[in-house]
Protein backbone atom coordinates (compact mmCIF):
# COMPACT_ATOMS: atom_id res chain seq x y z
CA UNK A 1 0.00 0.00 0.00
CA UNK A 2 1.63 3.12 -0.77
CA UNK A 3 2.13 5.95 1.25
CA UNK A 4 -0.08 9.11 0.42
CA UNK A 5 1.13 12.26 1.38
CA UNK A 6 -1.80 15.03 1.95
CA UNK A 7 -1.43 18.81 1.50
CA UNK A 8 -3.07 20.78 4.55
CA UNK A 9 -4.86 23.36 2.32
CA UNK A 10 -3.95 27.10 3.61
CA UNK A 11 -6.95 28.69 5.68
CA UNK A 12 -7.78 31.96 4.35
CA UNK A 13 -7.15 34.64 6.29
CA UNK A 14 -10.18 36.14 8.78
CA UNK A 15 -10.70 39.60 8.81
CA UNK A 16 -10.19 41.48 11.88
CA UNK A 17 -13.49 42.55 13.03
CA UNK A 18 -12.48 45.48 15.03
CA UNK A 19 -11.35 46.93 11.53
CA UNK A 20 -14.22 46.21 9.42
CA UNK A 21 -16.36 48.12 11.76
CA UNK A 22 -13.67 51.26 12.07
CA UNK A 23 -13.77 50.57 7.95
CA UNK A 24 -17.73 50.77 7.85
CA UNK A 25 -17.76 53.85 10.25
CA UNK A 26 -15.29 55.37 8.01
CA UNK A 27 -17.89 54.89 4.93
CA UNK A 28 -20.92 55.90 6.85
CA UNK A 29 -18.49 59.43 7.66
CA UNK A 30 -17.50 59.91 4.09
CA UNK A 31 -20.81 59.59 2.80
CA UNK A 32 -22.27 62.14 6.10
CA UNK A 33 -23.92 59.33 7.81
CA UNK A 34 -23.01 60.56 11.45
CA UNK A 35 -25.49 58.87 13.39
CA UNK A 36 -24.52 55.78 12.19
CA UNK A 37 -20.55 56.48 11.66
CA UNK A 38 -21.16 56.88 15.62
CA UNK A 39 -22.57 53.91 16.42
CA UNK A 40 -19.68 51.72 14.66
CA UNK A 41 -16.99 53.74 16.26
CA UNK A 42 -18.72 53.26 19.31
CA UNK A 43 -18.57 49.65 18.98
CA UNK A 44 -15.33 49.83 18.07
CA UNK A 45 -14.25 51.74 21.53
CA UNK A 46 -15.87 48.85 23.16
CA UNK A 47 -12.71 46.96 22.08
CA UNK A 48 -10.65 50.03 23.07
CA UNK A 49 -9.31 50.43 19.52
CA UNK A 50 -7.38 53.70 19.91
CA UNK A 51 -8.62 54.93 16.21
CA UNK A 52 -12.03 55.28 17.45
CA UNK A 53 -11.62 57.45 19.93
CA UNK A 54 -9.96 59.53 18.00
CA UNK A 55 -12.92 59.93 15.14
CA UNK A 56 -15.31 60.10 18.12
CA UNK A 57 -13.48 62.94 19.24
CA UNK A 58 -13.31 64.41 16.15
CA UNK A 59 -17.35 63.62 15.22
CA UNK A 60 -18.29 65.09 18.96
CA UNK A 61 -15.77 67.98 18.13
CA UNK A 62 -18.26 68.93 14.97
CA UNK A 63 -21.03 68.78 16.37
CA UNK A 64 -21.72 65.74 14.33
CA UNK A 65 -23.00 63.46 17.62
CA UNK A 66 -25.44 65.35 18.91
CA UNK A 67 -25.09 69.17 20.46
CA UNK A 68 -21.29 69.35 20.77
CA UNK A 69 -20.00 69.13 24.13
CA UNK A 70 -16.86 69.81 25.35
CA UNK A 71 -16.84 67.04 28.02
CA UNK A 72 -17.51 64.10 25.56
CA UNK A 73 -14.45 65.68 23.05
CA UNK A 74 -12.04 65.45 25.96
CA UNK A 75 -13.06 62.66 27.02
CA UNK A 76 -12.50 60.65 23.76
CA UNK A 77 -9.34 62.70 23.09
CA UNK A 78 -7.82 62.00 26.60
CA UNK A 79 -8.51 58.46 25.86
CA UNK A 80 -6.68 58.90 22.28
CA UNK A 81 -4.12 60.26 24.21
CA UNK A 82 -3.16 57.16 26.44
CA UNK A 83 -2.66 55.02 23.45
CA UNK A 84 0.05 57.80 21.77
CA UNK A 85 2.23 55.02 21.16
CA UNK A 86 -0.06 53.05 19.14
CA UNK A 87 -0.32 56.61 16.57
CA UNK A 88 3.70 56.80 17.07
CA UNK A 89 4.66 53.67 16.38
CA UNK A 90 5.49 51.47 13.20
CA UNK A 91 3.97 48.19 13.40
CA UNK A 92 1.98 46.39 10.35
CA UNK A 93 -1.22 47.73 11.36
CA UNK A 94 -0.40 51.44 10.96
CA UNK A 95 0.52 50.81 7.04
CA UNK A 96 -3.05 50.44 6.45
CA UNK A 97 -4.52 53.20 4.75
CA UNK A 98 -7.70 53.76 6.86
CA UNK A 99 -5.46 53.92 10.33
CA UNK A 100 -2.69 56.18 8.58
CA UNK A 101 -5.50 59.15 7.89
CA UNK A 102 -7.03 58.12 11.47
CA UNK A 103 -3.30 58.76 12.56
CA UNK A 104 -3.08 61.70 10.89
CA UNK A 105 -6.59 63.01 12.32
CA UNK A 106 -5.00 61.99 15.84
CA UNK A 107 -1.56 64.53 15.76
CA UNK A 108 -4.06 67.12 13.33
CA UNK A 109 -6.64 67.33 16.39
CA UNK A 110 -4.83 65.86 19.31
CA UNK A 111 -1.32 66.89 19.30
CA UNK A 112 -2.11 69.75 17.36
CA UNK A 113 1.37 68.35 15.13
CA UNK A 114 0.22 69.53 11.62
CA UNK A 115 3.52 68.40 9.63
CA UNK A 116 3.09 64.73 10.75
CA UNK A 117 -0.88 64.87 10.06
CA UNK A 118 0.05 65.84 6.61
CA UNK A 119 2.56 63.07 6.45
CA UNK A 120 0.33 60.22 7.16
CA UNK A 121 -2.28 61.70 5.04
CA UNK A 122 -0.27 61.73 2.56
CA UNK A 123 0.78 58.43 2.94
CA UNK A 124 -3.25 56.93 2.69
CA UNK A 125 -3.85 59.50 0.63
CA UNK A 126 -1.03 57.59 -1.89
CA UNK A 127 -2.76 54.39 -1.20
CA UNK A 128 -5.97 55.85 -2.72
CA UNK A 129 -7.86 56.51 0.28
CA UNK A 130 -10.48 59.52 0.15
CA UNK A 131 -10.76 60.63 3.63
CA UNK A 132 -6.91 61.10 3.82
CA UNK A 133 -7.08 62.61 0.44
CA UNK A 134 -9.66 65.00 0.91
CA UNK A 135 -7.75 66.20 4.01
CA UNK A 136 -4.46 66.56 2.35
CA UNK A 137 -6.76 69.04 -0.29
CA UNK A 138 -7.51 70.44 3.33
CA UNK A 139 -3.76 70.74 4.38
CA UNK A 140 -2.71 71.86 1.05
CA UNK A 141 -5.71 74.44 1.16
CA UNK A 142 -4.98 76.33 4.06
CA UNK A 143 -0.79 75.64 4.49
CA UNK A 144 -1.32 73.52 7.76
CA UNK A 145 1.59 71.05 7.84
CA UNK A 146 2.97 71.47 4.11
CA UNK A 147 3.10 75.41 1.86
CA UNK A 148 -0.08 76.44 0.93
CA UNK A 149 -1.45 75.59 -2.11
CA UNK A 150 -4.43 75.62 -3.69
CA UNK A 151 -3.92 73.93 -6.69
CA UNK A 152 -2.69 70.91 -4.69
CA UNK A 153 -5.51 71.36 -2.52
CA UNK A 154 -7.83 71.16 -6.05
CA UNK A 155 -5.93 68.40 -7.48
CA UNK A 156 -6.44 65.92 -3.89
CA UNK A 157 -10.00 67.54 -3.23
CA UNK A 158 -10.96 65.88 -6.91
CA UNK A 159 -9.74 62.52 -6.30
CA UNK A 160 -11.72 62.13 -3.30
CA UNK A 161 -14.90 63.37 -4.90
CA UNK A 162 -14.54 61.23 -8.10
CA UNK A 163 -14.58 58.21 -5.46
CA UNK A 164 -17.71 59.85 -3.52
CA UNK A 165 -16.56 61.50 -0.66
CA UNK A 166 -19.32 63.63 0.05
CA UNK A 167 -16.98 66.56 2.25
CA UNK A 168 -14.88 66.10 -1.02
CA UNK A 169 -17.51 67.17 -3.21
CA UNK A 170 -18.27 70.35 -1.29
CA UNK A 171 -15.02 71.20 -1.25
CA UNK A 172 -14.41 70.85 -4.86
CA UNK A 173 -17.70 73.19 -5.27
CA UNK A 174 -15.99 75.71 -3.26
CA UNK A 175 -12.99 75.72 -5.05
CA UNK A 176 -14.63 76.52 -8.24
CA UNK A 177 -17.29 78.98 -6.24
CA UNK A 178 -13.90 81.36 -5.14
CA UNK A 179 -11.26 80.21 -8.09
CA UNK A 180 -9.39 78.48 -5.70
CA UNK A 181 -6.44 76.32 -7.71
CA UNK A 182 -9.23 76.53 -10.18
CA UNK A 183 -10.95 78.80 -12.54
CA UNK A 184 -13.96 80.42 -11.52
CA UNK A 185 -17.17 78.45 -12.67
CA UNK A 186 -20.09 78.86 -11.00
CA UNK A 187 -22.09 76.26 -12.39
CA UNK A 188 -19.45 73.91 -11.62
CA UNK A 189 -19.67 74.73 -7.90
CA UNK A 190 -23.25 73.83 -7.63
CA UNK A 191 -22.80 71.06 -9.61
CA UNK A 192 -20.36 69.75 -6.85
CA UNK A 193 -22.49 71.25 -4.06
CA UNK A 194 -25.52 69.36 -5.70
CA UNK A 195 -23.38 66.06 -5.61
CA UNK A 196 -22.32 66.14 -1.96
CA UNK A 197 -26.06 67.92 -1.33
CA UNK A 198 -27.53 64.23 -2.58
CA UNK A 199 -25.74 62.27 0.03
CA UNK A 200 -26.94 64.99 3.12
CA UNK A 201 -23.90 67.02 3.28
CA UNK A 202 -25.42 70.18 5.80
CA UNK A 203 -22.73 72.46 4.24
CA UNK A 204 -23.75 71.59 0.61
CA UNK A 205 -27.37 71.63 1.03
CA UNK A 206 -27.23 75.68 3.07
CA UNK A 207 -24.62 76.80 0.08
CA UNK A 208 -27.20 75.76 -2.59
CA UNK A 209 -30.19 77.42 -0.77
CA UNK A 210 -27.52 80.83 -1.03
CA UNK A 211 -26.84 79.88 -4.85
CA UNK A 212 -30.77 79.74 -5.38
CA UNK A 213 -31.42 82.84 -3.01
CA UNK A 214 -28.85 84.87 -5.28
CA UNK A 215 -29.09 82.97 -8.62
CA UNK A 216 -25.60 82.08 -8.71
CA UNK A 217 -24.66 79.36 -11.05
CA UNK A 218 -28.34 78.92 -11.79
CA UNK A 219 -31.83 80.53 -12.38
CA UNK A 220 -32.43 82.20 -9.09
CA UNK A 221 -35.27 80.64 -6.78
CA UNK A 222 -36.18 81.70 -3.40
CA UNK A 223 -38.59 78.73 -2.79
CA UNK A 224 -35.78 76.41 -3.59
CA UNK A 225 -33.62 78.38 -1.63
CA UNK A 226 -36.12 77.83 1.22
CA UNK A 227 -36.30 74.28 0.49
CA UNK A 228 -32.24 74.04 0.78
CA UNK A 229 -32.14 76.13 3.95
CA UNK A 230 -34.49 73.60 5.41
CA UNK A 231 -32.67 70.53 4.59
CA UNK A 232 -29.84 71.93 6.38
CA UNK A 233 -31.08 73.52 9.09
CA UNK A 234 -32.97 69.95 10.32
CA UNK A 235 -28.92 68.84 10.59
CA UNK A 236 -28.61 71.62 12.70
CA UNK A 237 -26.96 73.76 10.92
CA UNK A 238 -26.91 77.39 12.18
CA UNK A 239 -26.52 79.52 9.21
CA UNK A 240 -29.19 77.95 7.32
CA UNK A 241 -31.51 78.48 10.87
CA UNK A 242 -30.60 82.20 10.42
CA UNK A 243 -31.10 82.27 6.93
CA UNK A 244 -34.49 80.84 6.95
CA UNK A 245 -35.64 82.87 9.62
CA UNK A 246 -35.00 85.74 7.97
CA UNK A 247 -37.37 84.07 5.03
CA UNK A 248 -40.20 83.94 7.54
CA UNK A 249 -39.24 87.13 8.68
CA UNK A 250 -39.78 89.33 5.26
CA UNK A 251 -41.90 86.40 3.79
CA UNK A 252 -39.33 85.51 1.18
CA UNK A 253 -39.98 82.41 -0.67
CA UNK A 254 -42.73 81.62 2.06
CA UNK A 255 -45.58 83.00 3.79
CA UNK A 256 -44.36 85.03 6.18
CA UNK A 257 -44.62 84.14 9.52
CA UNK A 258 -43.14 86.01 13.00
CA UNK A 259 -43.41 83.08 15.13
CA UNK A 260 -41.76 80.58 12.76
CA UNK A 261 -39.14 83.39 12.26
CA UNK A 262 -38.28 83.88 16.24
CA UNK A 263 -38.10 79.91 16.40
CA UNK A 264 -35.31 79.78 13.86
CA UNK A 265 -33.44 82.85 15.59
CA UNK A 266 -33.66 80.96 18.42
CA UNK A 267 -32.54 77.92 17.02
CA UNK A 268 -29.18 79.48 15.22
CA UNK A 269 -29.16 81.93 18.65
CA UNK A 270 -28.71 78.65 20.78
CA UNK A 271 -26.15 77.40 18.41
CA UNK A 272 -23.65 80.35 19.32
CA UNK A 273 -24.51 82.39 16.08
CA UNK A 274 -24.13 86.11 17.15
CA UNK A 275 -26.24 87.68 14.43
CA UNK A 276 -28.69 85.40 15.15
CA UNK A 277 -28.64 86.75 19.07
CA UNK A 278 -28.81 90.12 17.69
CA UNK A 279 -31.90 88.99 16.03
CA UNK A 280 -33.45 87.37 19.05
CA UNK A 281 -32.93 90.42 21.29
CA UNK A 282 -34.69 92.80 18.79
CA UNK A 283 -37.42 90.43 19.10
CA UNK A 284 -37.61 90.45 22.56
CA UNK A 285 -37.30 94.37 22.73
CA UNK A 286 -40.18 94.86 20.17
CA UNK A 287 -42.14 91.92 21.22
CA UNK A 288 -41.71 90.08 17.67
CA UNK A 289 -42.97 86.58 17.73
CA UNK A 290 -42.75 86.71 21.33
CA UNK A 291 -44.04 88.59 24.60
CA UNK A 292 -41.73 91.61 24.83
CA UNK A 293 -39.28 91.18 27.54
CA UNK A 294 -36.71 93.83 27.75
CA UNK A 295 -34.30 91.47 30.20
CA UNK A 296 -34.22 88.95 27.92
CA UNK A 297 -33.51 91.19 24.90
CA UNK A 298 -30.41 92.36 27.28
CA UNK A 299 -29.09 89.41 28.04
CA UNK A 300 -29.47 88.11 24.09
CA UNK A 301 -27.32 91.75 22.82
CA UNK A 302 -24.76 90.47 25.49
CA UNK A 303 -24.23 87.79 24.17
CA UNK A 304 -23.91 89.10 20.62
CA UNK A 305 -22.00 91.71 21.43
CA UNK A 306 -19.14 89.56 22.99
CA UNK A 307 -18.52 88.45 19.88
CA UNK A 308 -18.11 91.62 18.13
CA UNK A 309 -21.63 92.22 16.76
CA UNK A 310 -21.63 95.86 15.97
CA UNK A 311 -25.47 96.04 16.32
CA UNK A 312 -25.85 94.35 19.18
CA UNK A 313 -23.07 96.42 20.60
CA UNK A 314 -25.17 99.49 19.87
CA UNK A 315 -28.43 98.20 21.00
CA UNK A 316 -26.83 97.42 24.01
CA UNK A 317 -25.28 101.06 24.63
CA UNK A 318 -29.10 102.25 23.78
CA UNK A 319 -30.54 100.06 26.64
CA UNK A 320 -27.93 101.39 29.15
CA UNK A 321 -28.65 104.71 28.26
CA UNK A 322 -32.30 105.10 28.46
CA UNK A 323 -32.76 102.22 31.29
CA UNK A 324 -34.10 99.33 29.06
CA UNK A 325 -34.03 96.26 30.39
CA UNK A 326 -31.11 97.33 33.11
CA UNK A 327 -30.50 100.09 35.17
CA UNK A 328 -28.91 103.64 33.42
CA UNK A 329 -25.32 103.51 33.08
CA UNK A 330 -23.99 106.13 30.81
CA UNK A 331 -20.61 105.31 31.04
CA UNK A 332 -21.64 101.47 29.91
CA UNK A 333 -23.91 103.02 27.13
CA UNK A 334 -20.51 105.04 26.08
CA UNK A 335 -18.28 102.06 26.07
CA UNK A 336 -20.43 100.05 23.90
CA UNK A 337 -21.22 103.24 21.76
CA UNK A 338 -17.56 103.05 20.99
CA UNK A 339 -17.45 99.70 20.09
CA UNK A 340 -20.21 100.03 17.67
CA UNK A 341 -18.87 102.91 16.21
CA UNK A 342 -15.30 101.43 15.84
CA UNK A 343 -17.38 99.16 12.96
CA UNK A 344 -18.71 102.15 11.51
CA UNK A 345 -21.92 102.03 12.82
CA UNK A 346 -23.47 105.79 12.02
CA UNK A 347 -25.67 105.56 14.58
CA UNK A 348 -23.41 105.03 17.14
CA UNK A 349 -20.93 107.90 16.09
CA UNK A 350 -23.74 110.50 16.22
CA UNK A 351 -24.94 109.28 19.70
CA UNK A 352 -21.47 109.46 20.78
CA UNK A 353 -21.14 112.59 19.39
CA UNK A 354 -24.53 113.50 21.70
CA UNK A 355 -22.97 112.11 24.84
CA UNK A 356 -20.04 113.70 24.28
CA UNK A 357 -21.48 117.51 23.75
CA UNK A 358 -23.66 117.36 26.61
CA UNK A 359 -21.00 115.82 29.23
CA UNK A 360 -23.13 111.91 29.11
CA UNK A 361 -20.96 109.71 30.82
CA UNK A 362 -18.11 111.39 29.82
CA UNK A 363 -16.63 114.73 30.29
CA UNK A 364 -18.17 117.51 27.94
CA UNK A 365 -15.73 118.08 24.91
CA UNK A 366 -17.33 119.84 21.87
CA UNK A 367 -14.34 119.18 19.96
CA UNK A 368 -15.06 115.30 19.76
CA UNK A 369 -18.91 116.03 19.49
CA UNK A 370 -18.00 117.89 16.44
CA UNK A 371 -15.66 114.84 15.26
CA UNK A 372 -18.26 112.19 15.83
CA UNK A 373 -20.59 114.40 14.54
CA UNK A 374 -18.84 114.97 11.16
CA UNK A 375 -17.95 111.02 10.86
CA UNK A 376 -21.66 110.42 11.79
CA UNK A 377 -23.00 112.95 9.12
CA UNK A 378 -20.04 112.31 6.14
CA UNK A 379 -22.02 108.68 6.08
CA UNK A 380 -25.43 110.40 5.46
CA UNK A 381 -26.82 110.80 8.64
CA UNK A 382 -29.00 114.04 8.13
CA UNK A 383 -29.90 114.22 12.07
CA UNK A 384 -25.77 114.37 12.78
CA UNK A 385 -25.51 117.19 9.98
CA UNK A 386 -28.26 119.44 12.20
CA UNK A 387 -26.14 118.22 15.34
CA UNK A 388 -22.87 119.25 13.84
CA UNK A 389 -23.83 122.84 13.18
CA UNK A 390 -25.43 123.58 16.31
CA UNK A 391 -22.12 121.74 18.09
CA UNK A 392 -19.69 123.94 15.76
CA UNK A 393 -21.78 127.28 16.50
CA UNK A 394 -20.98 125.97 20.63
CA UNK A 395 -17.55 125.48 20.34
CA UNK A 396 -16.93 129.07 18.10
CA UNK A 397 -18.86 130.71 21.27
CA UNK A 398 -17.00 128.28 24.12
Amino acid sequence: MSSQTTCRSSQPTQPNPTLLEFARGLECLSKCKYNDSVKHFEKCAESNYPPSFVMLGCLHSGGYAGPKDDAKIEYWFSRARKYSSFFNSKNGETDHPMIQYCCGRYFDLVEKDYKKAAEFFSKSAEQGDPDAQNYLGDCYYFGKGVPQDFKKAFEYYKKSADQGNARAQYNLGDCYCHGKGVARDLKKAVEYFQKSANQGNADAHYNLGVCYSSGKGVTQDVKKAVEYYKKASDQGDALAQLNLAKCYLKGVGVTQDINKAFEFFSKSADQGNALAQQNIGYCYEHGLGVARNLKKAVVYYEKSAKQGNADAQFNLGYCYENGKGVRKDYEKAVKYYLQAAEQGITIALFSLGVCYEIGRGVPQDIKKAVEYYSKSATQGNSIAKEYLSGAIISEILL
